[in-house]
């Protein structure tokens, strides 16, 4: 039940360290509306981590689905469509776009996972405090878990975490502020 932080180095196993407790908790499909959201700082990424969640939840039922430009332009995602999801992968523009439109509810959110949180927390231009912020926000549940997970823990994320997380327990694997070039991770 305590929020974590989590830094690997890439290679190391961090999408399925996330994957799997999350389908854990979550058990089965239900009409609930968007259960679980991953946020991911690129499309390429969400688009691995949408495929490897699918992928472990084949045969249980899950409702895996990724906010893209195909989900947008055809416009899947209307005010009612967020029931027809557990799972919920997104990059942070595409989904506060939504959230400002009042076109999706992040009120029933169990589990919200940030991926590569160091490169969500960049400063400038590439950086997306703001709407990680927005997203927080709207993930009102009370059973709300927050996880964030990095290849690198940068200390501003660090700091952020111990300020912005209830209960927080941090994880690391590897040496603390760099990626790994061992053969072992490749």
């Amino acid at each position: 039940g305590r929020e974590l932080l989590a830094c690997a180095p890439t290679g190391s196993g961090k999408t399925l360290a996330f994957c799997l407790p999350l389908l854990t908790h979550l058990k089965q499909p239900a009409n609930l509306g968007i259960r679980a959201l991953v946020i991911s700082p690129t499309r390429e990424l969400a688009s691995q981590t949408h495929r490897e969640l699918v992928r472990l939840s084949e045969g249980v039922g899950f409702r895996v689905h990724i906010l893209d430009k195909a989900s947008m332009a055809a416009r899947k995602y209307v005010p009612s469509s967020h029931k027809k999801s557990d799972i919920l992968i997104s990059t942070p523009n595409r989904l506060v776009f939504l959230l400002k439109q009042d076109a999706i509810d992040l009120s029933s959110v169990e589990w919200l996972v940030v991926d590569e949180s160091d490169k969500l927390f960049e400063d400038g231009r590439s950086g997306f405090r703001e709407q990680l912020a927005a997203v927080f926000q709207a993930c009102s549940s009370p059973r709300v878990r927050r996880a964030l997970f990095s290849a690198t823990c940068a200390p501003d994320v660090e700091q952020w975490s111990r300020l912005n997380l209830d209960n927080l327990v941090s994880v690391n694997i590897g040496h603390r502020y760099s990626t790994t070039h061992s053969p072992l991770f490749y």
